[in-house]
């Protein structure tokens, strides 16, 4: 089964060949160099293809201004005619979506477009919305930080020239690489119970360099080190190796090092740092240094990369478009000693267009299945979604506006997981203005080429595929626990009744034993939320529930006490 390349509405960025489109300053001298950035795609977007060189653009960069009232850099009204011809305009995120800003942009005379990210971190891929196709300048973000930056040399009067585009040949001197050329292990996050050493958990080390430059390189070396608790515990440099002068996609060296091995890991950040130390000055050095991590955690497993508070990051989000039907992204997951842990629930994160109005009252389903097809990997003719059997579900509706950020989702029933056994878990959203979230920046390029096993699975509507072009990673966080524990949460499920059963217009729900406030979520069969709300039981544990607007039909009771347990009741509405 091939990967389906599939349009993106909310656009993955930077997943082209070699990673080549760069954001550099070229003048003035103090702040010179390659930053971060995102860049506008072409799949939802009017803007050139940064990967051909004839595209880039090296000119002069000035402050956007609109003729709002405030005359703001946010340029979501338009701007005077002419204001910035022949110049990179450099605006900020916020207010409207980034098709309308660029296009105000370009309309004033731009030739390129710089939005600073309003938020801290790492620039985020930029949808085209309503107005992305009719922009035909590059588009790309940089950080807040680098915004500041360049914001700060502007007031001062100074000249900020800079380059966008891609950087093969560019530069003289300039050796480099990206991370999708970096060996990585199975997961970023795994619960230690599966780590207990090298054997069970292989951390194996290597990269590919690339030759960007016009000219020949000698003599460079790589160094790999790891650290954990900020101690170094790992630290090999390899032997020099040579370039001939030649184009990225030609010139590249596949650089290996010893497995870094241990007997016993401990639960923490373990930090993989590669350097490239080239024998003449680089001249774009911002790729020379690369890191990635991965952790061992007490109970998540994930894909993508943890944040500050251990949950899966958000970088953006995707589905397919036009979509069809609801959208479900996947990660695919199997480990010899999977018996040692259960999965209790599902981290994931949404997003929107401001257009589309909040998420206020929309529906997000999880499911965990064993994926019982036989296969042995991405090229095996027999690779199908078949036979999924869902171990575990559950619902989660939006009552407030929670976007780009991690929302737990518990399943009705955890369940064990055994070894050697395929597993998806699944995160769908049934409305078509929902964005799944993404981690942008972990790649399994390397590792996918030797195993050749699925990482994101998606389904549009009923069509399963392999995932998006340029691999991106699901932000999905597996909540776990270890199997000795499966009989302590089975004492968390509380006895409930209701009746009458059937009913019609009012059912009493009696939860044995609880006095309190409960978060009362009804699905129907197919796992729709039909009803969400918070109930208080009497001082008997029982409380009345109002079934009117419900149809004829069975329909699951889940109810969330503020104790920690948790109940499920079936009742059928027979009017």
């Amino acid at each position: 089964m091939k990967k389906t390349l599939l349009t993106i509405a909310l656009a993955f960025t930077g997943f082209c060949a070699n990673s080549q489109v760069i954001f550099s300053v070229e003048e003035p001298a103090s702040i010179a160099g390659g930053y971060e950035l995102t860049y506008a795609a072409i799949t939802d977007w009017g803007v050139p293809d940064m990967l051909i060189t004839s595209n880039a653009v090296l000119d002069t960069v000035q402050l956007a201004l609109d003729t709002s009232p405030t005359a703001d850099s946010l340029m979501c009204d338009v701007a005077t005619p002419g204001s910035l011809t022949g110049k990179i305009a450099l605006l900020y995120r916020g207010s409207c979506e980034f098709g309308e800003k660029a296009l105000s942009a370009q309309n004033a005379g731009a030739i390129a477009v710089i939005v600073i990210n309003n938020i801290s971190g790492s620039p985020v891929g930029m949808g085209g919305g309503a107005q992305g196709l009719n922009v035909t300048i590059p588009v790309v973000m940089v950080s807040d930080v680098t915004g500041a930056l360049l914001k700060e040399k502007l007031l001062n009067g100074e000249t900020v020239i800079a380059f966008i585009g891609n950087k093969a040949d560019y530069y003289e001197n300039d050796l480099g690489t990206a991370n999708k050329y970096l060996m990585t292990t199975e997961a970023q996050a795994v619960p230690a119970a599966l780590a207990l050493n090298s054997t069970e958990f292989p951390v194996d080390l290597g990269l590919y360099v690339f030759n960007y430059g016009s000219v020949q390189q000698t003599g460079a070396t790589v160094t790999a080190q790891i650290t954990y608790n900020d101690a170094t515990i790992y630290s090999e440099t390899s032997n020099s190796f040579d370039f001939v002068a030649g184009t990225a996609t030609e010139d590249s060296i596949w650089v290996d090092f010893p497995a870094f091995s241990s007997s016993a890991f401990s639960a923490g950040v373990y930090a993989i740092t590669y350097t490239l130390t080239p024998t003449v000055t680089d001249d774009y050095p911002a790729d020379n240094i690369i890191t990635t991590k991965f952790v061992l955690t007490e109970n998540m497993l994930s894909l993508a990369r943890l944040d500050a508070n251990g949950l899966p990051t958000v970088d953006q989000g995707s589905k397919p478009n036009p979509q069809n039907g609801a959208f479900t992204t996947c990660i695919n997951y199997r480990n010899a000693n999977a018996s040692r842990i259960g999965a209790q629930g599902i981290y994931f994160g949404t997003l929107k267009n401001a257009a589309d109005g909040d998420m206020i009252g929309e529906e997000i389903l999880v499911q965990g299945y064993q994926w019982n097809d036989q296969f042995n990997d991405t090229d095996d003719a027999a690779l199908d979604f078949a036979l999924l059997e869902e171990l575990g579900a559950g619902s989660y509706t939006f009552s407030e506006d929670l976007q780009d950020t991690m929302i737990y989702q518990a399943f009705d029933t955890p369940f064990l997981l055994q070894d050697n056994q395929r597993y998806l878990f699944c995160v769908t959203a049934t409305s078509q203005t929902i964005f799944l979230a993404y981690d942008t920046q972990t790649k399994y390029d390397q590792i996918e080429l030797i195993q050749k096993q699925p990482i994101g699975p998606i389904k549009n509507a009923d069509t399963w595929s392999l995932g998006f072009e340029g691999n991106p990673v699901p932000a999905i966080g597996v909540k776990t626990f270890a199997a000795a524990e499966a009989g302590i949460l089975e004492t968390n499920t509380v006895e409930a009744n209701v009746y009458p059963n059937p009913a019609k217009d009012q059912v009493i729900v009696s939860i044995k034993g609880y006095t309190g406030d409960a978060t009362m979520t009804v699905t129907d069969l197919a796992g729709k939320t039909v009803m969400n709300t918070t109930v208080t039981t009497d001082v008997n544990g029982k409380v009345k529930v109002n079934t009117t607007e419900l149809n004829n039909g069975m329909y699951i009771i889940n109810l969330q006490m503020t104790d920690g347990t948790v109940s499920k009741v079936n009742v059928v509405i027979n009017k």
